[in-house]
């Protein structure tokens, strides 16, 4: 995709489009071996959760552990995550900014989740905060237009570009209001399988292999 042909402003999904969400699940466990004071609980939740499984359920009980789920969680959502962007992402973002494109967030999830994600993954150096949409705090949830409809009012007369991953909700909103949609398929790393089998108005107009190849 040639960088004239991109949109003034870029919105992106958060997890499994600017970083792979499964490391913050391993960072996660990691901080749960860690409260529990075991290191090794880390890889027993990591196989649970490779298996389809309740990785807090089991760890309690193969353990028997008097913590509850809820502790686990909160442990999970709040920590700090070890999580990190892969050079070629940065690279990309670079160049967006360079070019004067104007970066967005659109994510579902948790305030004090999400934030950390982006505080660890250092993206306040490319992304305005008053440009991340996070669920929680802003009220609605993707697909809702008016998440989307912020950046239009923020930015008008622009042109806009949501980059994300997930066909069942990412796409079917910006579509629907004249936005470029652009889908990064799943390398098999994903936490969610990519499923293409939607209506026509749930697809990405673009579908591309690597982040990368948005400034190709």
């Amino acid at each position: 995709m040639m960088m004239q042909s991109l949109s003034d402003v870029i919105v992106f999904d958060l997890d499994d489009t600017l970083y792979k969400e499964a490391s913050f699940v391993e960072s996660g466990f990691k901080a749960i071996a860690c409260h529990l004071g075991n290191s090794s609980f880390a890889d027993e939740m990591m196989s649970s959760w490779n298996d389809g499984k309740n990785a807090f359920e089991q760890l309690i009980n193969h353990h028997s552990l008097t913590t509850s789920i809820y502790e686990l969680l909160t442990v999970y959502r709040t920590h700090i995550p070890s999580i990190e962007l892969d050079p070629s992402t940065t690279d990309t973002l670079e160049t967006l900014v360079a070019n004067g494109k104007i970066l967005g967030i659109i994510t579902d999830g948790r305030a004090i989740t999400q934030r950390n994600k982006i505080n660890a993954l250092g993206l306040s150096r490319w992304f305005p905060d008053d440009n991340i949409i996070i669920s929680e705090e802003f009220g609605s949830m993707k697909p809702d237009a008016r998440n989307y409809r912020f950046f239009m009012s923020k930015y008008p007369g622009k042109t806009y570009t949501y980059i994300g991953d997930n066909v069942a909700k990412d796409f079917i909103s910006p579509k629907s209001i004249g936005w470029q949609t652009i889908c990064i398929k799943d390398n098999g790393q994903n936490i969610h399988s990519q499923d293409f089998g939607f209506n026509d108005e749930y697809l990405p107009a673009i579908t591309i292999n690597h982040i990368k190849e948005i400034t190709d």
